[in-house]
C-alpha cells in the first residue's frame, strides 16, 4: 500500500470515529504526523471534489488511467483559459467519487475497472 493509500486509510478511519478536524479542539491528537497528513488530504481532498462538481456543469472535466493505482483527474475551462491537471492514486479518487455522489458518477467509473 502506498503512502497515499495509507493517508486516505487513516483518513477514513478518523472519520468513521468521528474526529473533529480541528487543531483547537485536539491539539495534542494532530501532534502525530499521519493525523495531520489526514487532515491535510481531508481538506485539499473536499476542495478538489467541489471544484470537479461546480466545474462539471460548465467545463470539460474527465478522468484518466495512468497505472494500474494512478489516474489523472483533468479539468479544462476553454472560456477562462484554464486547465488543471492532477494525478491521484486510486484511494483517493474513490474518496473524491463518494464525495460527488451522482452529480458526476460517470466521470468515475474508470474506477470500477
Amino acid at each position: 500500500m502506498t503512502r497515499r493509500a495509507q493517508d486516505v486509510a487513516r483518513l477514513r478511519e478518523l472519520e468513521a470515529n468521528g474526529a473533529s478536524f480541528s487543531r483547537n479542539r485536539d491539539f495534542a491528537f494532530y501532534s502525530q504526523p499521519q493525523n495531520r497528513r489526514a487532515r491535510n488530504l481531508r481538506r485539499y481532498l473536499r476542495t478538489l471534489a467541489a471544484e470537479v462538481q461546480q466545474a462539471a456543469r460548465r467545463c470539460e472535466v474527465r478522468l484518466a488511467p495512468l497505472s494500474a493505482d494512478g489516474f489523472e483527474l483533468v479539468i479544462h475551462d476553454p472560456d477562462l483559459g484554464y486547465r488543471r491537471r492532477v494525478r491521484m492514486s486510486r484511494a483517493e479518487a474513490r474518496y473524491i467519487a463518494e464525495l460527488v455522489g451522482s452529480d458526476v458518477g460517470p466521470l468515475f467509473r474508470a474506477l470500477d475497472d
